[in-house]
């Protein structure tokens, strides 16, 4: 198949996405072929490239990541695919990654994402600073933004302004039990958040407020704080299915970044990912604040900035 990139560079990037989103929706294989291939145009440094040639080889060897891909097309609301595409493929990783390489020739140090950490109440702190600290971000070539602490979707001052910088993909972590049908309409209505939901007791209630992020189409995640006591529970299989059947697209065990390797967890992982069409990592949490993603491809570092 002729790449179909070719002749294209003069074409709007929005334009491309556009395209391969809205045969994603129609002809999943064909789209994946033409995001693949996207991806290949921006790989330019060595690393990225060999990261993408992985993903690629591993989909092209997995029913589960085959799967994986089909059901989150066919159940993903299109614009809310499509930002997300824009805004990691394109915003992140295109136009991001030559920022990225110039500052770390320079010297510089930085991170893969960001973590923008609301230590007090969100009324208390200034938009300005908030949007001081997303001009900082994407001055890196960074795009996705992880909000924890004190941020709530409820805050609609907030959520105005993160929708208005859709050149982002936020990425807070919410408590599950506090997800209503009010909130999941903002989700949806900004089209760039990918929140995370914090598991701590699995219930109906909790499942009824997931199936509502699922029903709206909506891309999020879930989370859930991994202990050795409890390891028999949240790691187990049902728990994953249910996961998947609720709509997380992936799931994040926390824990803490000084503790011992544990190698009980990471072969769990190891089997969940080749068994199950979720994507599963370790997220470690540091004393510095700062969270490190590990059991992927190689470490992603999210550097911690705080408002207070």
């Amino acid at each position: 198949m002729m790449n179909f990139l070719n002749g294209l560079n003069l074409v709007p990037k929005n334009l491309i996405v556009n395209n391969i989103v809205d045969t994603l929706k129609t002809d999943p294989e064909t789209g994946i072929i033409k995001l693949f291939e996207m991806s290949d145009k921006f790989a330019s440094e060595s690393d990225h490239y060999d990261i993408f040639e992985q993903v690629k080889e591993y989909y092209s060897s997995s029913g589960v990541a085959k799967m994986y891909l089909k059901n989150l097309i066919y159940n993903t609301d299109k614009t809310c695919l499509k930002t997300f595409i824009q805004n990691v493929a394109v915003h992140h990783f295109m136009e991001g990654l030559p920022k990225k390489g110039k500052l770390i020739e320079n010297g510089a140090q930085v991170p893969d994402l960001i973590n923008i950490h609301f230590e007090v109440d969100m009324t208390k702190i200034p938009i300005s600073n908030f949007e001081s600290l997303l001009g900082r971000a994407k001055s890196m070539g960074i795009h996705i933004i992880v909000l924890t602490g004190k941020f709530s979707l409820e805050n609609d001052s907030f959520v105005a302004v993160c929708k208005q910088h859709q050149d982002f993909i936020f990425i807070p972590f919410i408590d599950s039990q506090t997800i209503s049908s009010n909130m999941v309409h903002k989700i949806k209505d900004s089209s760039n958040f990918l929140p995370i939901a914090i598991i701590k007791a699995l219930s109906s209630d909790v499942n009824s407020r997931l199936g509502l992020m699922k029903s709206a189409g909506v891309l999020y995640g879930s989370a859930t704080y991994y202990c050795e006591d409890e390891k028999t529970s949240d790691t187990s299989d049902p728990f994953i299915l249910n996961l998947i059947r609720q709509g997380s697209r992936v799931h994040f065990y926390i824990t803490e970044e000084d503790a011992l390797p544990n190698h009980v967890l990471k072969g769990k992982i190891d089997q969940i990912r080749r068994e199950r069409p979720l994507p599963v990592f370790n997220l470690k949490t540091g004393s510095s604040g700062n969270f490190i993603v590990s059991e992927s491809i190689r470490d992603v570092m999210i550097s911690r900035q705080v408002l207070s």
